[in-house]
């Protein structure tokens, strides 16, 4: 191999490397199609998202940390053909409700914005749930939707799953000192921290194998 092609093959393996530890860090905050499927997606990493609906009574789910506080809530719906709509709804710890069928309805192609704000009186992970509105038509009534969260309870840095609600599964919000579980050094590591170690351990193959092409004549 001459030495044109070695160092051309070089930059491309190590591109396509860098390119693996982005995808798999930014991976986070992706919506889930069952409240289960949030084991996998990550916490939001950003209080502003925006996706489509197909308004078949679809529903989709986020995650994110909360400190106690206040949390403000924007939520707009925009119709793709004619009408359309969606629910939103945020549970905490518990699966106890912290905020229910938030609506926001588009007529005719156009949009509808609802806005409220909430108390968090626990640090505690939120789940959103997202709910189409069908109207009675198979055919579905899609649209998009956009969801702005602000306010001092919103944390968006990543960091220790908190107490709330994990996926399908309800939390024991018993204090881990109280379950004679160890705390510090002893516990769990987060997603995010384990997304972290994998994709340096996939950055780490990348590497080895620029290593194997550098020694080849």
């Amino acid at each position: 191999m001459n030495t044109f092609s070695t160092r051309t093959l070089l930059k491309a393996v190590t591109a396509v490397g860098a390119l693996l530890v982005i995808f798999t860090i930014q991976n986070f905050g992706q919506r889930a199609t069952s409240q289960d499927g949030l084991m996998d997606s990550g916490y939001m990493t950003s209080g502003d998202i925006s996706d489509d609906f197909a308004g078949t009574d679809d529903e989709y789910f986020y995650k994110f940390m909360a400190n106690p506080g206040q949390l403000t809530i924007t939520f707009e719906v925009a119709g793709t053909k004619t009408n359309a709509g969606a629910k939103l709804n945020l549970i905490g710890a518990g699966s106890k409700p912290i905020l229910s069928n938030m609506t926001a309805e588009a007529v005719k192609g156009g949009s509808e914005q609802a806005f409220t704000t909430v108390t968090i009186t626990k640090k505690q992970d939120v789940i959103i749930r997202i709910k189409g509105i069908s109207y009675g038509n198979d055919a579905g009534n899609p649209g998009t939707y956009k969801i702005v969260i602000e306010g001092s309870a919103a944390n968006f840095m990543g960091g220790e799953p908190s107490d709330g609600p994990a996926g399908g599964e309800v939390m024991d919000d018993t204090p881990a000192k109280e379950k004679g579980q160890e705390t510090g050094k002893g516990k769990k590591p987060s997603k995010v921290d384990g997304a972290i170690d994998k994709a340096k351990k996939e950055s780490s193959k990348w590497l080895e194998l620029v290593d194997k092409v550098k020694k080849k004549p």
